[in-house]
């Protein structure tokens, strides 16, 4: 079982195309690869004040679109 956070819910999560990541929001950003056995592979935490209400994997899991809940999307690249 994946348990991103202990104290805080995820608010989003979504596989990219391929199936191989998936992508995990709530205090910040996280990708997990299903060929690291479900290991985070990229973190990020400036996802603003708030958290994500929302995110998307681009083409190849090269970038990672995240909204946040102070409105903003940010685009964060090379998540492989």
């Amino acid at each position: 079982m994946l348990t991103p956070y202990d104290t805080q819910s995820c608010a989003c999560a979504a596989f990219d195309h391929s199936g191989l990541y998936l992508s995990v929001g709530g205090a910040d950003a996280r990708v997990y690869g299903s060929k690291q056995d479900w290991a985070v592979v990229k973190e990020w935490a400036d996802v603003g004040k708030k958290g994500v209400t929302a995110l998307k994997a681009g083409p190849d899991m090269r970038s990672l679109l995240v909204g946040g809940h102070d409105h903003n999307l940010r685009v964060f690249g090379a998540a492989k």
